[in-house]
């Protein structure tokens, strides 16, 4: 419950798409106290250590993508940020998981890691190229995901394979 940590004392960030799109929206609420706008996997990082450094200073409030309020209320963004390579972003240490908290059968559980962002697509109804409009991937020496499943014989000739996240391609 956010209103049971802000009583704590806890400091209330949010990130991803919706914030990235409408972040104004959700700081004057009063509920948040910072906002994480585009890519954050790195500069989310900057940010603590900066905040929890120097709080009253003002070295964090350059971190790209944040949103914050001000003295008097007023709102700030900076620019969203954006990570062009994305082999500079460590895999999550999985080890510091208890993964059995997830599930006893340890075997059974995924978890996804993205190895590109944004689309190599421009599908008129999506909202991505809005987000991030230039694709990147990891490098293929950096790939550590599963294949994804191999389509039905006979499926990409005729047209019909799945892409994963998109709601289907074929011939153009």
């Amino acid at each position: 419950d956010i209103k049971y940590a802000k009583s704590k004392g806890a400091k209330i960030i949010a990130g991803g798409s919706e914030i990235t799109l409408i972040g104004e929206k959700f700081l004057p609420k009063g509920e948040l106290d910072f906002t994480m706008g585009g890519e954050a996997d790195l500069i989310f990082a900057d940010f603590i250590e900066k905040h929890h450094n120097n709080p009253d200073g003002d070295l964090w409030k350059y971190c790209p993508g944040l949103g914050y309020k001000g003295s008097g209320g007023k709102i700030y963004f900076n620019q969203n940020g954006t990570v062009k390579n994305l082999d500079e972003i460590p895999f999550p240490a999985w080890a510091l998981f208890n993964l059995k908290a997830y599930n006893s059968n340890v075997s059974k559980i995924k978890f996804p890691v993205v190895s590109s962002r944004s689309c190599p697509f421009a599908c008129t109804y999506c909202v991505i190229p809005t987000i991030s409009l230039e694709y990147r991937a990891r490098s293929a020496r950096t790939k550590r995901t599963p294949r994804p499943p191999i389509p039905r014989r006979g499926s990409i000739a005729r047209g019909r394979a799945r892409r994963p996240g998109c709601a289907s391609w074929g011939k153009r």
